[in-house]
């Protein structure tokens, strides 16, 4: 029962992480929600996370222009890892950390994708709260001083996979804000951190792979099936393997994958590994 408050309150926080996302570079959090379009300001009603984009069949009640599909999806991604952290036993302190770290993760991902760009403050509040998160927990749990320097070395040896790739390549295989963004990867999941970058280097195939193939004069006739009534029958933009995709939301994919795995302790892939109970 407890988790679904999480969840309640994890919805509601996901709105205002659709606000952070879409006012990054602005006063940010000043000023109400309006319709991009025409300007109109939302109503209470109108603010209601997942049900209000349902309920207005994803139009603006004013101009009946389209909302994206951004708004309910963030919302709910929110929703669910704070229902999944809130379902853990962690102390409430380290819960509301936890849930701070999600917000960032879901802010960077997004905005990523749109503008093949990781904020460097977001970036920087995501490696602190996940060292933060570490260190709160070795201190409840009485570990010893050479654990928070071990918490340490593993951010660095996490990032050093990426740091390589984007120094030997001069920023062309990765940008350095993915090197930043993978110490708080090592910081929090420690030496699972190297199966997060495992994860995220598949998705990212995976996906790359298959936009490829849409994209291609065969894939075109499989993407028609599925949107017979395209209309005027151009093609999307081509993607080739030398198209830039944004490889933040496959390392934040990853990173959830892992570290909600070993909070919950039942992905069959980790159990060779042993646990990481917090």
């Amino acid at each position: 029962m407890l988790a679904l408050v999480w969840l309640g309150f994890g919805l509601i926080i996901g709105s205002f992480t659709n606000v952070l996302i879409l006012r990054e570079g602005t006063d940010a959090l000043k000023g109400r929600s309006a319709c991009p379009l025409c300007g109109k300001k939302l109503e209470v009603r109108d603010l209601i996370p997942v049900l209000s984009w349902m309920f207005l069949r994803a139009r603006c009640r004013a101009c009946d222009a389209p909302i994206s599909v951004q708004y309910p999806i963030v919302e709910m991604v929110v929703g669910l890892g704070f229902f999944a952290i809130g379902s853990t036993v962690m102390s409430l302190f380290l819960k509301l950390i936890a849930c701070a770290m999600v917000v960032f993760l879901v802010a960077i991902a997004v905005y990523d994708l749109y503008h093949m760009l990781m904020p460097n403050a977001w970036v920087w509040a995501w490696n602190g709260l996940a060292l933060m998160l570490t260190c709160v927990w070795l201190l409840q749990v009485g570990a010893d001083y050479e654990q928070y320097v071990l918490a340490l070395g593993w951010g660095i040896a996490v990032a050093a996979p990426l740091f390589a790739l984007h120094f030997f390549s001069r920023g062309a295989w990765m940008g350095f804000g993915d090197v930043k963004f993978a110490l708080g990867i090592g910081f929090l999941l420690g030496p699972y951190g190297f199966l997060a970058l495992f994860y995220a280097f598949l998705s990212g195939a995976i996906i790359g792979l298959l936009l490829v193939f849409f994209s291609s004069e065969r894939g075109a006739s499989v993407r028609a099936l599925v949107t017979p009534t395209q209309g005027s029958g151009e093609s999307a933009q081509k993607v080739t393997m030398k198209s830039e995709v944004p490889f933040g939301p496959f390392l934040i994919f990853g990173t959830l994958l892992v570290w909600f795995a070993l909070l919950h302790a039942h992905m069959p892939i980790l159990s060779f590994l042993g646990g990481l109970p917090l």
